[in-house]
């Protein structure tokens, strides 16, 4: 119990030290849909597959919101979370 303390002690300190310029975002697509607007954009990654039509993004906050503007355009639900940093 001690070590799971400590581990979520340092892990919040970390995080608090971290530069912001991180995002994410969750989207209602599937990976074979999301891959090609990733390959266009910098440092951005599929961070968790939470369903077969439910992502989470991760990456800097520019090609967060690119990838987001698009998907809006498109009629794609997705949402930046709100976040200190990116994981």
């Amino acid at each position: 119990r001690k070590q799971c303390i400590e581990t979520a002690y340092h892990r919040a300190r970390i995080l608090q030290q971290v530069d912001s310029c991180g995002a994410m975002l969750a989207v209602s697509c599937s990976s074979d849909y999301i891959r090609p607007l990733l390959e266009r954009h910098e440092q951005v990654w599929i961070a968790a597959y939470n369903a077969p039509n439910s992502l989470t993004l991760g990456g800097i906050k520019q090609s967060i919101t690119s990838i987001s503007n698009e998907l809006s355009k498109e009629n794609i639900f997705n949402r930046i979370l709100k976040i200190n940093s990116a994981y």
